[in-house]
């Protein structure tokens, strides 16, 4: 059973004086009851137009005639408002697993891998938007590949992965159900860093990496897969060019900006941005973390002063500055003539067992003399987000930071989103079903972090305090976020006394 709230419950940002308030407003809500067992949803936008559900049902509640050899997949269509348009279920053998989804003309196009292995069999699902109505493509590869992402075209579909550990993008024709791999990227020493699908190209960036300097390849094919352009772009001397991310511009331009360090070194010593021009001529401007206003804004007070003195006195002592940082890139997006780029910064956790597997170092201890402790991989720390505004030549303009508290992981994904409208810029992000927000304004701080509570719509209920199974939030369209996942609530029962319940829930989050 599943409900649709309407709700003008939000928080009111009180803003300094010169500016207009900004009011943070949930405003719309969809629910679904969980029974045990049950998997929540996964999400996929159709900005203005709405979004998808889709989720893999248990056999435990499947009907008893079902196909054991087929897996039972249910998939909603909901409106801007959150509300469902339609429901529809679809059947595949259990044997394929989810591997990505992609919403393309407002339809949704699910990819699947059979794990089988040495089966080289993928399947692509579409929906239709307006009914929910399946269409089924086999694509059979020769090649045993990693996925990472595939992008939808006018002919076919374009799958971006990795062939053990070089990067790979493999085009499948709807009509010929042909396969083709794109030429030039199959590189010793290399990894992904973006692919770029556009009306009139192909673009992808790839990292290559040496002993003594790191390079990125921007090659720009044509929509048969036919190279039309490559251009290098070399780290300085002492150098490498960790992570990055492009935007396309006009023809065979475009701006490039990520992260440098040391070479072939996961840790970043500060940010770049090079603009690439149809001749291929570069300038690579470089920013020490040390060089940014507002990066080190999510320490506290007095470690934060301490710190922004240490740069002080290295750079009046002209000593170079050195901070080491991991920095998950997510966007490099061009608004109102800057190029704002944003990202996560995170470290790995590790705990101490007495076990034999990890990285083991001997201890000392009183009970048991010397053993044997290993240290344990225990997640990723994420410590806080950043965006920073450049303008076309590389020059920084501003920017802001703002402080993830208690959130681990163990893989890495994107916990922090941003949404900018003219020149405000709203961060949001969900921990145990409370909203953290901050709102920004040209690198000024409009409103620090603030904490609100998930609404639960009119409904009578209590949340029960307990973590969530999964939490998110999604930049939708426009100035409206999502907020969404699974909550406890304690509600009144059918019959008598309280029940509680685990429901997924969607959030709509706007802001004016």
């Amino acid at each position: 059973m599943n409900k649709v709230y309407l709700s003008l419950i939000g928080m009111l940002f009180c803003l300094s004086e010169g500016h207009a308030q900004v009011a943070i407003t949930q405003s719309n809500r969809f629910e679904v009851v969980l029974r045990e067992g049950e998997e929540h949803y996964q999400i996929a936008t159709a900005e203005e137009k709405g979004l998808y559900l889709f989720r893999r049902e248990s056999l435990r509640f499947a009907v008893k005639d079902a196909d054991k050899k087929q897996s039972i997949w249910t998939a909603r269509k909901l409106n801007a408002s959150l509300q469902e348009q339609w429901r529809e279920k679809f059947y595949l053998d259990r044997n394929f697993d989810f591997q990505s989804k992609k919403v393309n003309s407002e339809q949704l196009y699910l990819l699947f891998r059979h794990r089988e292995r040495g089966t080289r069999r993928m399947k692509l699902v579409r929906l239709d938007s307006e009914n929910g109505q399946t269409a089924y493509w086999d694509i059979k590869s020769a090649l045993q590949l990693t996925i990472q992402d595939f992008h939808i075209m006018n002919r076919g579909v374009l799958v971006e992965g990795y062939l053990g550990s070089r990067p790979i993008a493999l085009f499948f024709d709807f009509t010929t159900g042909v396969p083709r791999l794109l030429p030039g990227l199959f590189m010793e020493n290399s990894r992904w860093m973006q692919l770029n699908v556009l009306p009139e190209r192909i673009e992808a960036l790839i990292g290559v990496y040496g002993r003594r300097q790191n390079a990125l390849i921007w090659r720009v094919y044509d929509t048969q897969g036919n190279i039309l352009d490559n251009k290098i772009i070399r780290s300085a001397k002492g150098k490498g060019l960790n992570f990055a991310r492009l935007t396309s511009g006009k023809n065979e331009e475009g701006i490039i900006a990520g992260t440098y360090g040391n070479i072939n070194s996961e840790y970043s010593r500060g940010v770049f941005l090079t603009k690439v021009d149809i001749r291929g001529s570069q300038d690579i401007q470089y920013h020490n973390y040390g060089d940014l206003k507002q990066f080190f804004g999510y320490m506290k007070a007095r470690r934060e002063r301490r710190v922004l003195e240490r740069i002080r006195r290295r750079k009046s002592k002209n000593r170079k500055i050195r901070f080491s940082y991991r920095l998950l890139l997510h966007e490099l997006t061009k608004k109102n003539g800057q190029y704002l780029l944003f990202g996560e910064a995170f470290y790995p956790k590790y705990r101490s067992t007495s076990r034999a597997y990890g990285q083991v170092s001997p201890v000392f201890s009183f009970d048991s003399g010397l053993y044997n402790a290993a240290r344990v991989f225990d997640g990723y720390r994420y410590t806080h987000a950043v965006v920073i505004a450049f303008d076309e030549n590389g020059e920084l303009l501003w920017d802001n930071s703002f402080e993830i508290n208690d959130v681990t992981s163990f893989e890495l994904g994107q916990f922090v989103d941003i949404s900018i409208q003219d020149e405000l810029s709203v961060l949001l992000y969900i921990k145990d079903n409370i909203l953290n927000a901050k709102v920004i304004e040209k690198g000024n701080v409009i409103k620090d972090k603030t904490q609100i509570d998930i609404d639960l719509g009119p409904q009578e209920g209590v949340v029960e305090k307990s973590p969530a199974r999964v939490n998110g939030v999604e930049a939708w369209y426009d100035n409206a976020f999502l907020a969404y996942g699974t909550q406890k609530v304690r509600k009144p029962a059918l019959i008598s006394g309280l029940s509680d319940v685990e429901v997924f829930f969607i959030n709509k989050v706007t802001y004016q």
